[in-house]
C-alpha cells in the first residue's frame, strides 16, 4: 500500500503575512523597520510570536509594505502579494499562473501560448 501525501495550507497568521508580505517586495527585516520606524527587534518579534501588533504599529506597517492593514491583522481581502506577482506578469507579457507558482516549489513555469 502507498501512502500518498498531500500538502496543506497553512493557518494564516498576522506574523506569516507579515512576512510574506516583506520577502515579496524583497526587504529584510532591518529595511522593513527603518521604513515602518520601528525597532528591527520589534519586527523581528512581530514575526515570529504569536500575537499581533497595536493597531498603530499594523498601520505603521502596513504603510511601509503599501498593504491594507486589515490585510495584515486580519487576512481579509486579497492577497497583496498574489496581485503584486499578477501585476508583474501582465507587465512582463507573462502567464500569471507561471509567475504564481515559483520552480523553487517543484512546479515548472511555462509560457503561455500566444
Amino acid at each position: 500500500m502507498t501512502t500518498k501525501r498531500i500538502r496543506l495550507a497553512k493557518k494564516s497568521t498576522y506574523a506569516s503575512r507579515l512576512q510574506r508580505a516583506r520577502r515579496s517586495l524583497g526587504l529584510g527585516a532591518r529595511e522593513l523597520a527603518r521604513r515602518a520606524k520601528l525597532s528591527e527587534g520589534h519586527v523581528w518579534v512581530l514575526e515570529h510570536r504569536d500575537g499581533a501588533g497595536s493597531a498603530q504599529t499594523t498601520e505603521k506597517l502596513a504603510k511601509a509594505l503599501g498593504v491594507e492593514a486589515s490585510w495584515l491583522m486580519f487576512g481579509t481581502g486579497t492577497d497583496p502579494v498574489v496581485l503584486r506577482r499578477i501585476e508583474e506578469a501582465a507587465r512582463e507579457k507573462r502567464s500569471p499562473v507561471a509567475k504564481a507558482a515559483p520552480a523553487s516549489r517543484g512546479y515548472v513555469a511555462r509560457k503561455a501560448k500566444p
